[in-house]
């Protein structure tokens, strides 16, 4: 069953988010800007909620591991391209946030939403 509030997000133009790491190790990593085309998102929209959040949590969440890993790469840190390889299966955007960044018109006071387009990628909530 999709959700009945689909309609309510206007979805004809991309929408960029910044993901920030609330990891240590990879702190430095902040403001990654990944941008949403108009067709994923309405895809997302046209799951069942719960899917689509899982969706886009593991979507923003493959590409601050893609920026952080080419970055790594590119200045041979191989001991920290471990400790991505390792980190990295607990990355996560807590449902609440992926659900703001779905349905906007949503308030929270929950510590982990993000604030304006800031994401936070968490690692060890």
């Amino acid at each position: 069953m999709t959700n009945s509030n689909n309609n309510h997000r206007h979805t004809n133009e991309p929408v960029t988010i910044y993901l920030s790491m609330s990891c240590t190790v990879f702190d430095s990593y902040n403001n990654i800007p990944v941008t949403l085309s108009p067709e994923y998102i309405r895809e997302i929209l046209n799951m069942p909620t719960d899917e689509g959040i899982l969706r886009l949590s593991q979507h923003l969440c493959t590409q601050v591991i893609m920026v952080i890993y080419d970055d790594l790469e590119s200045r041979r840190d191989w001991d920290k391209v471990r400790k991505l390889v390792s980190k990295s299966q607990m990355f996560h955007i807590h449902g609440r946030t992926a659900r703001d960044i779905l349905y906007p018109n949503s308030i929270t006071d929950d510590p982990h939403a993000h604030h304006g387009r800031q994401v936070f990628v968490c690692t060890h909530c």
